[in-house]
């Protein structure tokens, strides 16, 4: 479902890059809808891992002050440019269950902050 053996090199580089980078992370070849399945997807399996992530982005996120917003939108949002290298390096080490999750998590959410402050 998602690849996480993807090394990210888009913040040296561009847009482009960045675009190539987020669909081989879910093995594909062209953007279309089912990329919003797919993260969805990944959503579902790591919601309890994340929920502190999505409580940091939901009073931020542009839908809030209208409708609400689903935790699922934070989760998209974080696919974001901003946030797509600390999330993926995020979730390599929740896959690998490694010691680094936590360190990895709290940059994430640092970031996020830093970012809605």
């Amino acid at each position: 479902m998602y690849n996480y053996s993807i090394n990210l090199s888009y913040r040296e580089k561009d847009d482009t890059t960045y675009r190539k980078e987020l669909l081989d992370c879910f093995h594909m070849n062209e953007y279309n809808d089912d990329i919003v399945k797919n993260i969805g997807k990944l959503y579902s399996t790591i919601k309890d891992e994340i929920e502190d992530i999505i409580a940091a982005i939901k009073p931020h996120h542009p839908l809030t002050p209208f409708n609400g917003v689903e935790d699922s939108d934070c989760f998209m949002f974080l696919f974001a440019w901003e946030y797509f290298f600390e999330l993926h390096e995020f979730l390599v080490e929740l896959h690998k269950k490694s010691k680094l999750i936590g360190e990895k998590k709290t940059i994430l959410l640092n970031k996020i902050n830093a970012k809605n402050k």
